[in-house]
């Protein structure tokens, strides 16, 4: 028997020995593979019932942070202007007041300053977090003391009466104050030797702003078990939905050329 030479392939020596890695990365520096290919490799990772669930969970966290941060904003900005609406109700009452009010004691309009602020500290009744105090050569205030009392800070209340400003803030041991004043001037004049007192209102409205961000927590909270309890739905009505899908895939995959009189089995 002739033996034949072996021949060497001329071209196995120009086809380099790739692998996979080095045939999908030159593939895409060629650009044998399009964006479009690699978004569907990247999705055959994830279950049709990930991806609804994924979708969901983003659509609905977003609707309620929208709704959570409009509500909290709206909350605080109403806290903020019935304050303010608040602090000027209380400078009118003085006004007023100080304007056709009566000293109890003379039957005739006040002619003493510190009588007028007694007696009007007297008949007001202040709001929780609300400050009322009135100041001549001494500080005149209610009995009833706010939490942490910032009339009883001899700073703050000169903060407040010495300022050019008819109104401002000022900082307290309970938290942001906001203050109003007006000058306290009786009706009939004030005696000879007197000087005019001084009418202020202050309102601690960090305190107030607890109460919204307490609501703000609860709100979220709830939220978040709602949202909880609908990934939860979503994800048992997403498996019911595509289990008709799976069982068809599972069922063509068993399919083979041999077993072509099989037939997929088809309810409702």
């Amino acid at each position: 028997m002739t033996e034949h030479p072996t021949v060497e392939n001329p071209w196995k020596k120009s086809i380099p020995d790739l692998s996979f890695t080095d045939a999908v990365t030159a593939a895409s520096s060629s650009g044998g593979i399009r964006r479009g290919g690699t978004r569907r490799i990247w999705r055959r990772g994830l279950s049709a019932r990930g991806r609804i669930l994924g979708w969901f969970s983003f659509v609905m966290t977003l609707a309620l942070a929208s709704v959570g941060f409009v509500l909290g904003s709206l909350l605080l900005t109403g806290v903020d202007n019935d304050v303010a609406a608040s602090v000027q109700q209380e400078i009118e009452e003085f006004t007023t007041f100080a304007a056709i009010g009566q000293d109890p004691t003379t039957g005739a309009a006040f002619a003493d300053t510190q009588a007028l602020l007694r007696v009007h500290l007297q008949r007001q009744y202040s709001d929780q977090y609300e400050v009322l105090f009135g100041f001549t050569e001494t500080l005149i205030r209610q009995a009833k003391v706010t939490p942490g009392d910032p009339v009883s800070d001899p700073a703050i209340v000169s903060a407040i009466i010495d300022s050019p400003a008819s109104f401002g803030t000022v900082e307290t041991a309970a938290g942001q104050m906001l203050w109003a004043k007006q000058v306290a001037l009786p009706a009939g004049g004030i005696a000879k030797g007197q000087k005019p007192g001084v009418y202020a209102v202050g309102y601690l409205v960090d305190l107030e702003r607890e109460k919204v961000w307490e609501t703000i927590s609860l709100i979220a909270a709830i939220s978040l078990i709602a949202l909880l309890a609908s990934l939860f739905a979503v994800w048992v009505a997403a498996g019911r939905i595509l289990e008709p899908i799976r069982l068809v895939r599972l069922a063509a995959a068993e399919i083979t050329e041999k077993q072509l009189q099989r037939r997929i089995p088809v309810r409702g």
